[in-house]
Order: C-alpha cells, then sequence, then structure tokens
C-alpha cells in the first residue's frame, strides 16, 4: 500500500500545476492500482486442477487436458493461503496410491471424483492426510489402507459421500476445528473416529454425523466412535456432538477385561466434566 501511495505523490509532481495533467496522471496511477488488486485477487482465488491416476497423466500442468499423475503434484503446486478443488478423473477401478503422507498445510482445499462413481485414494500402511491449519472436502472419494486416512490439526473437515475402509483409524482430530460427515461409510477400519487431543481453552467444535453407515469394524483398539476431553488439558470450550439417522451393524463387540475396563464398544463420550451438549437420534444399532 505505500508503494501506490508513493506512485500516486510522483504523478501529481510531474505535473507541474497543471489541471488536465494532473488529472491524466491520477487516472493512470489509478488504473495501475486497479490492476495490482486485480492481479492480487486471481493469484488468491480459487484454483480447478486436474489429476488423472491412470497412466493418462503425464504433465505437471494438472489441467483438465494435461493432468497431473498423481494427488501429490497437484498439492505441492498450492502456496499456503491458496483455495483449489482438485479434480480425480481415474476410473473407480484405478486406485491413486501413495506412500508418504500428503501435507495440507494452510490451505482451503476441495477433493472430489470427477463424474459419477467414486475416486480411490490407497495410501499402502502410511498416514493419508496431515492437515494443520485448513478447511478439508471431500467428495465422492474411497480413502483405504492408512494408518490414519485423515489427521485433523485445528483443521476443519467435511467429508460427503466418501467411503473409509481397511483403515487402522479413518479421522483423528484433536477437536479444536468442525467436523462434518454426510452419507459417508465406515467399513472394516479398527477405528473410524477418533477425538482425543487436547482443546484449546477457547475451542467450541462441532461435530456432526448424519446418514452415515458404520459397518463390520473391528474395534480392536478402542470404540469405533471415540470422543475425549484431554483431563490434562486446559479448561476447554464447549463441545457440540450431533449423530443423526446413522447406523451401526455387524460391528465387533466389546470385551470386559478382568479390571472391568472394556475394550472396544461402539460409540464412547467421555468429557470429563467439560460443558458438552450431545444429541444421538433417529440411530440404529444392529448386531454389534
Amino acid at each position: 500500500m505505500r508503494r501506490i501511495s508513493r506512485l500516486i505523490l510522483i504523478y501529481a509532481t510531474f505535473a507541474n500545476g497543471d489541471p488536465f495533467h494532473m488529472q491524466m496522471r491520477r487516472s493512470q496511477a489509478a488504473v495501475f492500482v486497479l490492476a495490482l488488486c486485480l492481479a492480487s485477487a486471481a493469484a488468491t482465488s480459487a484454483r480447478d486442477l486436474y489429476v488423472d491416476c491412470a497412466g493418462r497423466g503425464t504433465s505437471d500442468a494438472c489441467t483438465v487436458e494435461q493432468p497431473c499423475s498423481t494427488l501429490r503434484q497437484a498439492i505441492r503446486m498450492l502456496q499456503r493461503g491458496n483455495s483449489a478443488t482438485i479434480w480425480l478423473l481415474s476410473p473407480a477401478d484405478i486406485a491413486c496410491s501413495e506412500t508418504a503422507p500428503l501435507q495440507v498445510y494452510s490451505l482451503q482445499l476441495a477433493i472430489a471424483r470427477k463424474g459419477a462413481g467414486h475416486a480411490v485414494l490407497q495410501f499402502n500402511v502410511t498416514n493419508g492426510f496431515l492437515a494443520l491449519n485448513s478447511s478439508l472436502q471431500l467428495s465422492n472419494v474411497i480413502i483405504e489402507r492408512a494408518t490414519s486416512a485423515i489427521d485433523l490439526n485445528n483443521s476443519n473437515l467435511r467429508a460427503e459421500n466418501t467411503q473409509f475402509r481397511f483403515n487402522d483409524i479413518a479421522v483423528t482430530s484433536d477437536l479444536r476445528a468442525n467436523v462434518t460427515f454426510h452419507s459417508c461409510a465406515f467399513s472394516r477400519n479398527r477405528q473410524a473416529l477418533v477425538f482425543d487431543h487436547s482443546p484449546s481453552p477457547h475451542a467450541a467444535p462441532a461435530i456432526r454425523i448424519s446418514a452415515c453407515m458404520f459397518t463390520k469394524n473391528s474395534n480392536s483398539h478402542g470404540p469405533i466412535v471415540d470422543f475425549r476431553w484431554n483431563p490434562r488439558a486446559a479448561p476447554a470450550g464447549r463441545l457440540a456432538l450431533d449423530i443423526v439417522s446413522s447406523t451401526f451393524a455387524d460391528n465387533s463387540r466389546a470385551s470386559l477385561e478382568e479390571d472391568e475396563t472394556v475394550l472396544g464398544g461402539i460409540v464412547a463420550i467421555n468429557t470429563e466434566d467439560q460443558d458438552a451438549s450431545v444429541r444421538i437420534v433417529d440411530c440404529m444399532f444392529v448386531n454389534n
């Protein structure tokens, strides 16, 4: 802003008091300032990037005509503060395979299947997405075979029509931001959702699960859906948890140890005397 002010001042000085020239110079300066603002807006506007994991993407341009071959390539094109949608072009029978975590740092990022069906993201027993200070949206994708498919750190997540399968844990979160699942499926994971880190003192996270299916998860590590305030944390904000119109079916049963510790289970909510609002409405629990 300081540079722009100096440009306007210089133009006014060159005019030597001539009103006509002063008006022209000021108009030129205004046009120049407008051009700078438009360039800045273009630099921060949302981008559309394209990925084809079927071997047809050989470019690093990530355009629809020249798609990238991996999701990692597309994410690396983004800088902190960017907003983008990554469209996955691969057919459902071709997985986008990753062997290392995908870092999503300070981004507004949406990842979606282009067209009908689902795109498959396979992480081969490593962590999936590591999100920090970001907003992540997923639509029409399948995430499988990750240690933790999504790890949220002070990051929002909205997942729609997304499937999580064959993961150790589908999603972990530190309870500092909002998380929404709608029409999602969690199948054959050891745990589906784990929210157990220390929240910040002023956090007021809203967690909403609606029209989701939880089936054949093993809960060998803990409950299928596990919400816990960390007792060592400072006094925290208010947790709002809604589980609505969802089904829990054919998940492994909990076991009781000799010290009466319950291993497994379906939904566990431990707020450690913190302020919380919990609603479980129109849900089905079958053969668990």
